[in-house]
């Protein structure tokens, strides 16, 4: 690793006490690395691991077109117009179209 290779250099320029003090740093770096390495290895369960992979199986990544579409929907008054009566579901369907073409078009 590039840490312990700038230490060993460390060392080879240090001279005495210096020199030893890190000589001991190292030796204890060294040591806590390994042990981790060690340690480390298990801290997840093979149960923890399934169920890891299970819920990252039903993930999906929301793109920008996406995102921005459902914000147009739910921005509109279109909606609540339509639920009320005071539109019709055609006219519904054609404001809301309006709605996502123009979104569509900004993100081409």
């Amino acid at each position: 690793m590039k840490v312990f290779r700038l230490r060993e250099e460390q060392i080879q320029s240090a001279e005495g006490a210096e020199r030893s003090a890190l000589e001991e740093s190292y030796q204890y770096e060294k040591k806590s690395l390994d042990s981790f390495r060690e340690s480390g290895k298990y801290l997840a369960t093979r149960e923890d691991i399934a169920a890891m992979h299970d819920l990252m199986s039903k993930l999906y990544v929301r793109d920008g077109l996406g995102n921005a579409q459902r914000q147009a929907v739910y921005s509109t008054d279109h909606l609540r117009q339509y639920t009320d009566g005071a539109i019709t579901l055609d006219q519904f369907i054609q404001q809301m179209d309006s709605a996502l073409r123009l979104v569509r078009m900004e993100y081409q």
